[in-house]
Formats: structure tokens, C-alpha cells, sequence
């Protein structure tokens, strides 16, 4: 049996290597995303599925952990995230809140802030 820490760090990892089935393989069927704190942004394994490999699409690099929580079933990450965007290529701050019924994750929450870039040198 995994524990909530082991569940999400394999999630992790199968995002960072673009693996949709991997990924997926850690989500209940009745999965939700949320933008914190209560817009629902995905409900449901087809929906998580769609929006993440839309994610794949637009992100660059590699997730970065900065730091990850364990409070028993819930498990909350700092990450970094770079994604190339209609402005390009920008780096966000992400906080995820993840909710482990089991042996799988049943709801996340996120929240995201860019990254403030240096201001631009004048010739």
C-alpha cells in the first residue's frame, strides 16, 4: 500500500515525464481539479485528462519542486512551472493542494502567481 506522499511524488514524476497514462493511473475517476479556493476547473478523469495534455502542449521544462507538505492525506507543493504563452515564455509559482482518498488522489486545489521578471535594460 502507498502512502498519500509516495502517490503524489509518482504524479510528480509522471507529469515531469509528459506520461498522460502514468499520470492519470494516480487520479480517481470522479478526480477534481479546482482553482483554489472553489472554481472548479476539471471534473473527472476525461476533463483532468484533456486539460493536462493541453498543459504538455504549452509547458517547456520541467516541473521544479521547491518544497511538498505531508499533513497525512493531504499533501501540498511549491513548485515552479515554466510555460510558453500567447505573451511567451513565462515561469509561475504554483501552490498545490492535493487530497489522497486511498490509493489515489481525489481533488486538488491550485493557485498560481507569475514569477516578477527583471525589468528590461534600455539600450
Amino acid at each position: 500500500m502507498s502512502t498519500p506522499e509516495e502517490i503524489v511524488v509518482g504524479q510528480f514524476n509522471a507529469l515531469n515525464a509528459r506520461d498522460i497514462e502514468a499520470f492519470m493511473s494516480f487520479w480517481w475517476e470522479d478526480a477534481q481539479f479546482y482553482e483554489h479556493p472553489s472554481r472548479l476547473m476539471a471534473d473527472g478523469a476525461p476533463r483532468i485528462r484533456r486539460r493536462m495534455l493541453e498543459s504538455f502542449e504549452r509547458r517547456d521544462a520541467l516541473v521544479e519542486l521547491v518544497s511538498r507538505l505531508n499533513l497525512g492525506e493531504r499533501i501540498i507543493e511549491h513548485v515552479f512551472v515554466n510555460e510558453t504563452g500567447s505573451r511567451g515564455p513565462m515561469k509561475v509559482h504554483m501552490a498545490a493542494l492535493y487530497k489522497v482518498a486511498g490509493e489515489k488522489m481525489k481533488t486538488a486545489w491550485f493557485t498560481v502567481s507569475p514569477v516578477a521578471r527583471p525589468p528590461q535594460m534600455l539600450a
